[in-house]
């Protein structure tokens, strides 16, 4: 039973070192390969060259190229069997990187094998100057028209003034980062197109399948002048490119964690092109308002409106004025829409219009208020006169009128008025002179007599009979030399001050820091003193020398283990008693140390003596 144990081990020994042995037995070749003969600058390729065959003894030659770097990333060993057939090889890694465009070869790879010399083909490539085709003006050549897009929903006629509702809307492809540089604007002649909202509605639509971002406006455009006018819409952009961290990663492994494209938006340089945006050419077509059934109250209204027209207060007096509110609602170029005229009559008397308006949801709706002052001038029941809106409706193609309903008023003879006609008529009908009652003159008091009384009831300051100080100038105090004067005794007292708080830190620093020192001697004097009694040298030359570059570290603000015999001297001098001490120490370190007590007491003595000292 061990016997054929020990010759399976045997046979399984001799398979390895047959698999072992094969590959080098075959004969070697070398190949270059490069994964893609045409990249963009700043970009990489990746080259391999492939040893099949022997692996002993290698050695391989780079060449060098002009404006073009190599850059190593390792080299992988890969040992194959198939059908028993066994082949190994060996590659060696490098990413191509080009300095500048054009056309490049890449020479001879040479590949020596002992006394065997082995060479690659040569391989061309190309190299572009432009990674990104995609955006490749900024007039909206190329594919920009896949990229961004706008759509606008403009048909049939109109007439001049009409506010006609548009829906615009601006696409973007959703794996594009863009920027927007404008709104969309407007190129026309003789069309208008009121200022748009910066805030727009935000969705996503497919269209043919591919998904965009979209910004909607609803907005209106109007003719001023009849004719067929050409309408198109603009809008400039940025196109963020990112520049790909380098589209060809520096890792020697395909699609590697740091592969991924989300990477390349946070750490690759994002580089800025310009984009624009169009639409596509709309006709406008503004025809002429019709002449015929024009009334003569129309004042260029154009929509769907409707009147309504308050009065009050309702009983006033000649005189007193009435405000009459007119308020126009409904669809249409508000602009041009304008307070209908109060009729012309001796019995009022008219004051301008102010008028307000308050926009709806729809772009062309809307309500429009007016008010006017008016007074009557005579007494008694009497109307206010029906007011007329003339406007056209381009729906329906023809002109209309509105009309308000008369509003009933109650005027009344003006009060004042009624007690001076009565006055006059007692008067008169008496035959005499009305009475005049005479009035006392007022004779004004002194100044300074005032009742007490009188000023605490009016809550008045007493009054002064003689003038006070009076004053060269009136500036403020800030301005005046006295205060300057204080400002700088404040700013030296607050220097003064903190001179002698830094001078009372500094000394408290001080004796901190020789209250540590003293302890720091002590703790080692102690130690030292432990390994005499322990009748160690060794232990004892190593504290003392530790104790010697502790306190000098606290003392010249170096790193104590640091210190050395020559640093030493040139803290203490030649000649302190601690420069023995510490060589003694020194050399003990390096080899053996032998100390009799009386020798022990003695250095202990001479390491106090001089750390005090010092």
């Amino acid at each position: 039973m061990r016997t054929g144990s020990v010759i399976q081990t045997f046979v399984f020994l001799v398979f390895c070192g047959v698999l072992y042995v094969s590959p080098s037995l075959a004969a070697p070749r070398v190949e270059a390969v490069l994964d893609q003969k045409s990249f963009a600058l700043g970009e990489f390729a990746r080259l391999s060259i492939v040893v099949s065959g022997g692996q002993n003894d290698l050695q391989l030659e780079e060449p060098e190229i002009e404006n073009v770097r190599l850059h190593p990333r390792g080299r992988t060993n890969q040992i194959s069997s198939i059908n028993g057939r066994v082949s190994s090889s060996l590659t060696y890694n490098y990413l191509v990187e080009a300095l500048a465009p054009g056309r490049y070869t890449i020479p001879p790879f040479t590949l020596h094998l002992g006394a065997k010399t082995l060479q690659t083909a040569e391989i061309d490539f190309q190299v572009t100057s432009q990674p990104l085709q995609e955006a490749e003006d900024q007039s909206g050549g190329g594919q920009t028209k896949d990229i961004a897009f706008i759509s606008a929903s403009i048909s049939g006629e109109h007439y001049p003034g009409e506010v006609v509702p548009v829906t615009l809307k601006a696409y973007f492809k959703q794996n594009y980062r863009i920027e927007l540089n404008s709104l969309p604007r407007l190129l026309a002649d003789g069309v208008i197109m009121p200022e748009l909202d910066s805030r727009p509605l935000q969705r996503r639509e497919n269209v043919a399948g591919i998904p965009y971002n979209v910004l909607v406006w609803q907005t209106s455009l109007s003719g001023i002048k009849a004719g067929r006018h050409t309408v198109q819409f603009v809008l400039d952009a940025t196109l963020l490119v990112a520049g790909q961290r380098n589209r060809r990663t520096l890792s020697p492994f395909e699609n590697g964690l740091f592969d991924d494209s989300l990477l390349d938006h946070f750490f690759a340089e994002v580089e800025r092109r310009p984009i624009r945006a169009l639409s596509v050419e709309h006709d406008f077509t503004v025809v002429p308002l019709p002449e015929a059934g024009r009334p003569e109250s129309f004042r260029g209204a154009i929509g769907d409106f409707s009147l309504e027209v308050v009065g009050a207060p309702r009983q006033v007096e000649v005189g007193e004025p009435i405000t009459l509110t007119m308020t126009i609602t409904g669809n249409g170029n508000f602009n041009n829409v304008e307070a209908p005229v109060f009729p012309d009559s001796p019995a009022w008397k008219t004051y301008p219009t102010t008028a307000s308006f308050v926009a709806g949801s729809d772009p062309s709706a809307g309500t429009k208020t007016f008010e006017q002052a008016i007074v009557a001038r005579q007494t008694g029941g009497i109307e206010i006169p029906p007011l007329v809106l003339s406007y056209f409706n381009p729906d329906l193609g023809k002109y209309l009128t509105l009309r308000s309903e008369p509003i009933p008023l109650q005027v009344a003879e003006s009060r004042k008025k009624a007690l001076t006609t009565a006055k006059g008529q007692e008067s008169g009908g008496s035959g005499e002179q009305p009475a005049v009652e005479e009035v006392a003159p007022i004779r004004p008091e002194p100044v300074g007599q005032v009742d007490d009384q009188s000023q605490r009831q009016f809550n008045l300051a007493p009054l002064h009979q003689r003038a006070g100080s009076f004053h060269a100038d009136l500036r403020p105090f800030w301005q005046k030399q006295w205060f300057f004067v204080c400002i700088a005794a404040c700013l030296l007292a607050v220097l003064f001050l903190s001179f002698l708080l830094y001078r009372r830190n500094r000394a408290a620093q001080g004796a901190d820091l020789r209250e540590k020192k003293y302890k720091e001697i002590e703790r080692y004097l102690q130690l030292i003193e432990e390994a005499q009694r322990a009748r160690n040298e060794r232990l004892f030359l190593d504290r003392m020398r530790t104790a010697i570059q502790q306190y000098m570290g606290l003392l010249s603000e170096r790193e104590p283990a640091a210190i050395c015999l020559s640093d030493l001297k040139e803290i203490l001098g030649e000649d302190s008693l601690l420069i023995p001490l510490f060589a003694r120490a020194d050399a003990a370190a390096y080899a053996c140390a032998s100390l009799t007590n009386d020798e022990m007491e003695r250095y202990q003595q001479i390491l106090k003596t001089e750390l005090e000292k010092i």
